[in-house]
């Protein structure tokens, strides 16, 4: 499991490898958006490469988790940039990624 928010230790099932990663959904509260969003989807494909059933999650799966699936997708999938996007919607209806977030993939993707 990638949380990209706060977890308390009852909320991880013991059976689960928890990877924590500390990205706050406000612009301007983290120091290095682009390495964080980076090195999510990069412990995300280190845990598919490692045949393990990986789940992505934050708060209400909206912004983040959009986030670092759409920058997964392109990085480690080859999924050209909008069509990720566009994956993610389908799966996330919902989803309403924070503009310096969709900026920062942008960059990560460029």
């Amino acid at each position: 499991m990638v949380s990209l928010c706060r977890v308390g230790t009852a909320q991880v099932p013991a059976r689960c490898e928890s990877v924590q990663v500390w990205l706050v959904d406000r612009p301007n509260r983290n120091a290095r958006p682009d390495i964080v969003l980076r090195e999510a989807a990069d412990a995300l494909a280190a845990l598919r490469a490692e045949d393990k059933i990986a789940f992505i999650h934050c708060f209400e799966a909206r912004s983040r988790t959009a986030a670092v699936a759409a920058l997964y997708s392109a990085r480690h999938r080859g999924v050209p940039l909008p069509q990720a996007w566009e994956d993610v919607r389908a799966t996330l209806p919902g989803c309403a990624p924070q503009p310096f977030l969709r900026d920062a993939v942008e960059r990560i993707t460029g």
